[in-house]
């Protein structure tokens, strides 16, 4: 058996009821029957105790048992785990669910008590699920909760995690608040937790759908954007100044995107074959990635990391996988009455930055002396113009209000003709813009360092070429 004690700790918050202490814990060796060797492990453990809803939740780096001493340690001998079907009411709320893993036990087949289901596999196997005698046992998803990204678990057993990061025990006692509210509402019903699950399904054929957007690769944006360069004809630049563009909105022609720097451009186009997809080049320049010391073609990369291909219907291509949003999903239209109408007289609907030279009358010179003229210095301190390849947005406005940190991301899009008109391509290619930058309210840190990074970026250059920057 092995041994357990107290290396440091414990420390406790009476205010906030958190008790934080650190373990060394000795146990035998998993290789070999060797008496004389011992396998030392530190661990840490989150205790706290919340009050308002009556739970004790206890989070630590040692995930080889429940934690059942302990927690009847701190809260009586008369307390249970919050376990089995009730774990799930953590899923309420979490929209467009992914999940990437699915355990489930089968409650008659003893001979088949669990298996464990990933990728396109879960297609197959969730309606089969749903109807059959099939218990779900733990799962992990991404999802959206009030518009931010997020990544959930949770197992009958009784725990609930995330891949999220706290940032603080404030931070992490928030969101244990946040799922104990959850687990404590009995309006929750568990049994409707898949309603909103996006399933797989591999396709060797382009899909009948408009792509208003496509996304770098997930595990590319998790990079430091100052580790990743991008080369076109010769010329490198950083991955925090380049962006993809689609360039056709239709059904069956194509889907054609381009990729596009300060000064640079190389388009591609999405090649299905019963094999996989491919991503070509087309025309006179072809786009080279470069991660610390490793060089790929950026098809080859692709090809390795595929990017998300967004439709308009709320799903997404990546690789061979479509993910399809559940039938009857809410996706309510965009209400008229939040529709303003705004007076674009002597301003050049074809120009949309406004540059150096703060054209008038561009587009983007337009929003930004509304935006001037009907906020104040105390709204808004801060105006910002990140106009160009890599964008986090045309405009944005940043202030401090009440204590909160309030960020608007304004997108502008020149039209398609001198003239007005009921273009769809237009609003598909400023709603793509708009749907892009939404990951930023998940990143708020990364947020401001893109900013700082392509401001830096931007005093440099027009410093060289002898222009002041305004």
């Amino acid at each position: 058996m092995g041994s357990m004690e107290i290396y440091a700790g414990p420390t406790v918050s009476e205010r906030n009821k958190v008790l934080l202490f650190t373990t060394r814990e000795h146990d035998a060796v998993s290789w070999g029957d060797v008496r004389d060797i011992r396998n030392t492990e530190w661990h840490l453990y989150l205790v706290h105790w919340d009050e308002e809803h009556g739970l004790l939740y206890i989070n630590s780096s040692n995930n080889s048992s429940m934690h059942e001493d302990l927690h009847k340690a701190v809260d009586g001998d008369d307390t249970a785990i919050f376990k089995r079907e009730l774990v799930f009411r953590s899923l309420h709320n979490v929209n467009r669910l992914d999940l990437t893993k699915l355990g489930l036990s089968d409650v008659i087949n003893d001979r088949l008590r669990f298996s464990l289901h990933v990728g396109p596999d879960i297609t197959d196997t969730l309606p089969e699920a749903m109807r059959t005698n099939k218990r779900k046992s733990n799962l992990f998803a991404h999802g959206y909760e009030d518009g931010v990204r997020v990544m959930v678990g949770c197992s009958q057993k009784g725990r609930v995690w995330s891949m999220m990061t706290a940032e603080d025990l404030a931070s992490w006692v928030e969101w244990c608040h946040a799922v104990g509210a959850k687990l404590r509402d009995d309006t929750i019903p568990t049994q409707d937790v898949f309603a909103n699950v996006i399933l797989p399904v591999e396709i060797s054929e382009r899909p009948a759908l408009i792509p208003p957007l496509i996304d770098w690769p997930e595990e590319l944006l998790k990079r430091a954007e100052d580790a990743i360069t991008i080369t076109i004809d010769r010329e490198s630049v950083l991955f925090f100044d380049v962006e993809l563009q689609v360039l056709d909105f239709t059904t069956d022609t194509p889907i054609r995107f381009r990729v596009v720097t300060p000064n640079k451009i190389a388009d591609y186009i999405v090649r299905f074959a019963p094999d996989g997809l491919s991503y070509e080049p087309q025309g006179a320049f072809a786009a080279d990635i470069t991660i610390g010391r490793t060089t790929r073609s950026l098809g080859d990369w692709f090809h390795r990391e595929p990017p998300a291909i967004r439709f308009d219907n709320g799903g997404y291509l990546q690789g061979t996988e479509l993910f399809v949003p559940p039938i009857g999903a809410a996706r309510k239209p965009f209400g008229r009455d939040r529709i303003v109408e705004w007076d674009w007289a002597g301003v050049d609907l074809a120009k949309d930055p406004q540059r150096v030279e703060k054209r008038p009358y561009s587009t983007q010179q337009r929003v930004i002396d509304r935006l001037l003229a009907t906020t104040t210095e105390d709204e808004f301190p801060i105006i910002f113009d990140d106009d160009d390849a890599g964008e986090a947005a045309d405009i944005g406005c940043i202030a401090i209000s009440n204590g909160r940190l309030v960020i608007h991301l304004y997108h502008c899009k020149f039209a398609g003709s001198p003239n007005a008109g009921a273009r769809v391509d237009d609003p598909y290619a400023v709603c793509g813009q708009a749907q892009r930058n939404t990951q930023w309210r998940s990143a708020v840190p990364e947020l401001f360092k893109h900013l700082r990074r392509r401001e830096d970026g931007r005093r440099v250059k027009l410093a060289a070429a002898g222009i002041n920057h305004v």
